[in-house]
């Protein structure tokens, strides 16, 4: 008796924990449909700078903290005093090397010009020297607020259209033998 009762609570928390887990995998596919959306639709607007913008990393130059293929959120800063040294920031280069590429790096200087504005220094935290160039205020996407491990693996399946087809045989394939099971 005992054990019909345990084994009943435990696959309701079974099902509870899957149940889950297919919210939290939907949130975040969600999630990044949104985000592909979004990027396609201000693809020409040079100037747009969303409230909350999400970016996969593809260089280890923030390794450890921030690894290859991990996703960086980041939110809109209208204060550029609330930029702190220590902040994690996604910005626009104007570096020659990198010019126009979206890089997120550690903020590890920052000054207020005579003209009011701000510039920051940026460095990666696997990287041996700083940034070659300060980042203008103007040319920050946005602050860090959390960094979502190994999540770009899933965008870039999202993003190609075999990943596709591959999302929607999964739970298909998972029905099926779910069904024959029964």
């Amino acid at each position: 008796m005992k054990n019909g009762k345990l084994k009943k609570i435990l696959l309701g928390l079974l099902k509870l924990l899957y149940y889950i887990a297919i919210a939290f995998v939907c949130l975040i596919v969600g999630i990044l449909i949104y985000y592909i959306i979004s990027v396609q639709i201000h693809a020409d607007d040079k100037d747009y700078k969303p409230g909350i913008s999400i970016y996969t990393i593809v260089s280890p130059s923030m390794t450890p903290e921030i690894k290859v293929y991990d996703v960086v959120v980041n939110v809109k800063v209208t204060d550029p005093e609330k930029i702190e040294i220590g902040d994690i920031i996604t910005f626009k280069s104007q570096a020659a090397t990198s010019e126009g590429m979206t890089i997120t790096h550690r903020v590890i200087a920052r000054e207020k010009l005579p003209d009011g504005t701000y510039e920051y220094m940026t460095q990666g935290d696997n990287n041996p020297e700083p940034d070659s160039s300060y980042v203008m205020f103007d040319n920050i996407i946005g602050k860090e607020i959390i960094t979502i491990p190994a999540l770009g693996k899933v965008q870039f399946l999202i993003a190609n259209k075999k990943g596709w087809l591959f999302l929607f045989l999964i739970p298909i394939a998972f029905y099926l033998i779910k069904e024959i099971y029964r």
